[in-house]
């Protein structure tokens, strides 16, 4: 005997070739602890690339049937086990992966395995305890395959001759009936249904043929509420019948009581079979059968007590009037023969013999009334645990309705703080009056000291005008913070001789906020503290102040040399959708013309821009197959500007204002579900990591900021940096690293 060898969670896999449709035998060795449970290991059905089979039939033997997969059960004595199936119909390779599944000790697993085809398979029932294949309407029905062109024989054993009129034969294509003989013919949409079992007797036989081009899967399943005891279901093709008449109805190998060597349990239905319903309802749907099972069982055996009380006393009735015969017989004839004393002693032998039988009978019945009690105490066990179920529904229930109140205390918190801030900006509006006011008071002074000249006052009045509507101006961005109206273009003053432009760039994940801190950080932005953001920059060079460079000049002499060619490289071997590339190929080409024009210019202000080529990394990159790798390529070669913002904050926070969004999504979350924009958001986060990491190796200045924070907070957190550079810029941060 071979080795055992223990079994993992890894599995061992046996890989082996199918014909189609063809029925094979899985012999096994298993070896499991004396409690452990039934369902220690299991055996799976893949395709050769590991992928589970779409389409197999799975039969119990010592295993139970449950689809795809097939839980391992092996004699108690010897440690055998048989698993039998149906290959798939397009036949070829397939893996047998055998490994543990709900395991509390080590389960040891022999190596010698076998792999056999049968030529031929039978359903039938258990041979130790003769319990039969129940067909009811809760179960699925009993599958029976009959391959293309194929002519096979239908053996069918009922335990009542009556049950033959409950049975409806199903199949999805045309079926005819001639005699005894029935023929499938071409597939059709809904199929037709048959009863040919109706009026033939305790056992059927049959003969089937398949005359399409395709394998047909008969269906055996009951009408109505009925509920059929097959004890033998055989499928046997010309080359295993006798002959080629009918199969041998005098062999015994078909037989119940000596089912061949092949004999197997249906797929469908057997000992021990687990219907695959999805885990809750088919739960309930199968603790409501057995209850049915369970109220007709005990129905019936109250009314086989109730036949048997009766015989019982009609039995008693007999014997005391047979007792009372014998008796005055035995005084007739007394003094006329002795043989006949010695022959009245053994009927009285026999009548307390037969006394004892009858006791020994109700003790018997008694005993089974026991076995109905303790049934009803186990039945009253399940529903209790239904009843704990219902009430751990209800807790989740409670735990729903409280976070529900912790969102409300959260909505209050934010309306809270949206009050504050509108009081914060009228406090600002009462010092931009004073403000006014005291321009005012100059004006008065200027224009008494300008009384000589007209001209001179009347030019002053304008200037302070003007100045006042700088201040108006000012006063509407502040008080719409939340929506501020898109700048007006405006001029950039150049930078100061031997200083260089100071170029400050946002990046984050999509949803992070990104847009809305920058707006907020504009509007704290002082005639003192002056600094340019993304939309008057675009503005700007639309405008004509600076000349945006063609796709020519923009992509195909972009520095540093083939940085575009890689990154279009990228996109292109990605797994994005045909749209996704050319959307992402589009907003590299713009990206690279903006990038191209911001170099160029010559400003005593910092630049700040949301939208250059370090926030186009998450369009190239997050598709990628080689994310990691490509990531610290993109970020070591992209032009660096002098200081960069990383906004970071918790993925489900990203996820939530994503999914509130009513806009159409943007190209890196397009067609996604749940867990894939999940997914893609925790990528983006890596990719911020990646790049701070990258760019503070290129000595560039990094701050880095959560996100989650109040708005207000954040703006000024981001307004007091980007203020602070002005005075650390260095002339190389606009071109890349050499």
């Amino acid at each position: 005997m071979t080795t055992d060898e223990p079994l993992s969670e890894k599995g061992r896999d046996l890989k082996v070739r199918c014909k189609s449709m063809a029925f094979y035998e899985v012999r096994f060795r298993l070896r499991t602890h004396e409690k452990e449970g039934p369902k220690a290991a299991l055996l799976q059905f893949l395709d050769a690339d590991g992928r589970p089979l779409a389409e197999e039939h799975v039969s119990g033997g010592f295993s139970e049937a449950v689809g795809r997969y097939s839980y391992l059960k092996a004699n108690s004595q010897t440690g055998v086990g048989v698993v039998r199936f149906f290959a798939p119909t397009s036949g070829g390779r397939m893996t047998l992966r055998f490994r543990t599944w709900a395991n509390r000790h080590p389960v040891f697993l022999g190596r010698d395995i076998s792999v056999r085809e049968l030529a031929s398979w039978t359903i039938a029932a258990e041979p130790d305890n003769q319990e039969p294949v129940r067909l009811t309407t809760v179960a699925r029905p009993l599958s029976i395959p009959v391959p293309a062109g194929a002519k096979v024989w239908l053996d069918l054993t009922l335990r009542s001759e009556a049950d033959g009129d409950k049975i409806v034969l199903h199949a999805p294509c045309s079926m005819s009936m001639k005699g005894d003989l029935l023929t499938l013919g071409e597939a059709s949409s809904g199929g037709e249904s048959l009863r040919p079992f109706a009026g033939r007797g305790a056992r059927i036989v049959f003969p089937v043929e398949n005359t399409g081009e395709t394998p047909v899967v008969l269906s055996l399943a009951c009408e109505g509420t009925a509920v059929v005891d097959i004890s033998d279901v055989a499928i046997l093709d010309d080359a295993t019948g006798a002959g080629k008449g009918a199969p041998n109805e005098k062999e015994p190998a078909r037989s119940l009581a000596g089912a061949p060597r092949n004999a197997v349990s249906s797929s469908g239905i057997g000992k021990g079979e687990r219907v695959r319903w999805a885990t809750k309802v088919g739960n309930r749907l199968f603790l409501r059968s057995t209850i049915i099972d369970t109220r007709q069982e005990l129905t019936r055996t109250a009314d086989k007590v109730s036949q048997i009380e009766r015989t019982l006393e009609e039995s008693l009735l007999l014997v005391e009037k047979k007792v009372d015969y014998l008796l005055a017989k035995i005084d007739a004839y007394a003094e006329v023969d002795d043989r006949s004393s010695a022959a009245l002693h053994q009927g009285l032998a026999t009548v307390r013999q037969n006394q004892a039988e009858l006791r020994s009978w109700q003790d018997g019945v008694d005993g089974r009334l026991a076995s109905i009690e303790r049934g009803n105490a186990d039945l009253a066990g399940e529903v209790s645990a239904v009843r704990q179920q219902g009430e751990v529904i209800k807790a989740g229930q409670q735990a729903t309705d409280a976070r529900l109140k912790d969102l409300e205390q959260a909505s209050r918190k934010v309306s809270e703080a949206v009050t504050a801030n509108q009081i914060e900006f009228l406090k600002r509006q009462d010092g931009l009056d004073v403000r006014l006011a005291s321009i005012e008071k100059s004006g008065a002074k200027l224009a008494s000291a300008l009384d000589a000249s007209d001209r001179h006052v009347k030019q002053a009045l304008k200037d302070i005008g003007g100045r006042t509507k700088k201040i108006e101006e000012m006063d509407k961005r502040l008080t719409r913070l939340a929506e501020p109206k898109k700048p007006e273009p405006a001029p950039i003053e150049p930078a100061e001789k031997g200083k260089p432009t100071v170029l400050v760039e946002l990046l984050g994940p999509s949803g992070v906020g990104k847009s809305t801190i920058l707006r907020a950080a504009q509007a704290l932005r002082t005639p003192e503290q002056w600094w340019w953001g993304a939309a008057e920059i675009d503005l700007t060079i639309q405008a004509g102040d600076m000349v945006r460079p063609s796709n020519r000049d923009a992509v195909d002499n972009f520095y540093p040399p083939d940085f575009v060619s890689r990154c279009l490289e990228t996109v292109t071997t990605s797994r994005m959708l045909p749209s996704q590339m050319v959307t992402a190929a589009t907003q590299l080409r713009t990206t690279c013309q903006v990038a191209t024009a911001v170099r160029t210019i010559s400003s005593r202000h910092q630049l700040v821009h949301d939208e250059l080529m370090l926030h186009r990394a998450s369009t190239v990159l997050l598709y990628s197959d080689k994310f990691e790798k490509e990531a610290a390529w993109y970020f070591d070669t992209v032009p660096v500007p002098t200081a960069a913002i990383v906004l970071l904050t918790e993925a489900e926070t990203i996820f939530q204002r994503v999914i509130r969004r009513s806009e159409q999504r943007i190209n890196t979350y397009y067609n996604l579900d749940e867990n894939g924009l999940r997914a893609i958001i925790e990528r983006s986060l890596r990719l911020a990591q990646i790049a701070a990491e990258c760019l503070r190796a290129r000595d560039v200045t990094i701050l880095e900021i959560d996100a989650a924070q109040e708005v207000s907070d954040t703006a000024h957190m981001v307004h007091d940096f980007i203020s602070s550079q002005h005075a650390k810029a260095r002339p190389s941060r606009l071109k890349s690293s050499q």
